[in-house]
């Protein structure tokens, strides 16, 4: 990965590290280099880069024709590719139909289905005071998530509808949404 600066370039190497660092000391800065350690980290810094130039420049230190040549720096391309198995439209339009809604289990799997992109732990923790409506608009909030994260998503009221078949058949009014449903369609009542 290289960062090029006017007629220098500098790579994520010990010498160009080096070589940065000498230039660095003088140009009279004394705060230590930024180095991209990933990819990942490259837009952030360089986007610090890119403002410590601008300010630079503003208050003098660096001459404007430097500034605008270290603010003219591209960025990462995003090449865009999917990861992971996609489904086609046909194929999800055959797993939504898949469940019969006229069974326990199918209610349960179509609601479950629609659970707006939950993770599994996610979606198996979900209570019913998880589901809120603010604002007209229904969405799951105080959810814990990936790292302990808490994080709000929001539910269509098209998704509401098959939630509200599921649980108005199920007859749950509190807690866990998702719940074992036997052979018979009985629901295990577990709160």
């Amino acid at each position: 990965m290289h960062i090029q600066c006017g007629a220098s370039i500098l790579d994520n190497t010990r010498t160009g590290k080096k070589r940065f660092c000498n230039e660095k000391s003088e140009l009279g800065l004394n705060e230590a280099a930024v180095f991209v350690s990933r990819k990942s980290e490259f837009p952030l810094r360089l986007g610090a880069v890119r403002r410590l130039a601008y300010e630079a420049a503003d208050s003098g230190l660096l001459s404007s024709d430097l500034a605008a040549g270290i603010r003219r720096v591209k960025g990462v391309k995003k090449l865009g590719l999917r990861l992971g198995n996609w489904l086609t439209a046909e194929q999800g339009q055959a797993l939504w139909q898949s469940p019969d809604s006229h069974r326990m289990k199918g209610k349960r799997d179509r609601a479950l289905l629609l659970a707006c992109g939950l993770r599994r732990h996610e979606a198996v923790s979900l209570r019913l005071d998880h589901l809120q409506q603010q604002e007209d608009h229904w969405a799951i909030v105080d959810l814990m998530g990936k790292g302990g994260h808490i994080r709000t998503a929001p539910i269509p009221d098209w998704v509401i509808a098959e939630l509200n078949e599921w649980l108005s058949a199920a007859g749950i009014d509190r807690g866990r949404i998702f719940r074992k449903v036997t052979k018979m369609g009985r629901i295990w009542a577990t709160a």
